[in-house]
């Protein structure tokens, strides 16, 4: 992982050395967030079912002709619904995260269609773990830098991305993040069967400063 975020950090600064020209755009949108389990991996975890939350930050495009780096900071929820033991859990966290994506656009930059993909990084830094009958559920504030947590502070994963960017420069995107690492700690895994991950759905429209 940290091979990754320094490849992140070369490719920011790599974008501000050798950009044409810049832009800069507030977003803000929903999400559909759910979590991945592997049955045959986590016979105790079944069940998931997804969540709305939001997304909202800044988005920095730098253009090449053609093609854009887009990078920026975006709080985002995630988690999802599942049972545990037959115990049904809703779990909620927010994470701070950074995207690097590959971006293909049409008219250089200007009006139209543009679509791409590449990693993300997210540091978390709270949430919620709703136990039980949902109208009777007991909620457990997630401090995820607490000695022991149950969740990892830290996750990682792809995203694809299409939209369209108005003569305005206002834009509207649809984006699918698949992650990658089990967020599950040691102490929530200890014999290492179990595992989830996180997956969403977002819409987003943006406006340029």
């Amino acid at each position: 992982m940290k091979k990754l975020f320094l490849l992140f950090v070369f490719i920011v600064t790599f974008s501000n050395v050798f950009a044409q020209r810049q832009e800069v755009v507030e977003i803000v949108g929903i999400n559909t967030a759910f979590l991945n389990s592997s049955h045959s991996s986590s016979p105790l975890i079944k069940g998931t079912a997804p969540i709305m939350s939001i997304n909202f930050g800044v988005i920095d495009n730098f253009n090449y002709g053609n093609f854009a780096i887009r990078t920026g900071l975006v709080f985002t929820g995630k988690g999802g619904t599942y049972n545990e033991n037959s115990i049904p859990k809703n779990l909620r966290i927010y994470y701070f995260e950074a995207p690097a994506d590959f971006i293909y656009q049409e008219h250089k930059g200007k009006d139209g269609i543009f679509f791409g993909a590449g990693p993300y990084f997210s540091a978390g830094f709270g949430g919620k773990l709703y136990v039980g009958d949902p109208k009777k559920a007991y909620t457990d504030d997630l401090n995820l830098y607490k000695k022991a947590p149950l969740f990892r502070t830290g996750d990682i994963g792809a995203e694809g991305i299409i939209g369209y960017k108005l003569k305005s420069g206002c834009v509207l995107d649809l984006n699918y993040n698949e992650g990658f690492a089990n967020i599950l700690t040691n102490k929530a895994n200890s014999n290492d069967t179990k595992s989830l991950m996180n997956r969403s759905f977002g819409v987003s429209v943006g406006y340029p400063f």
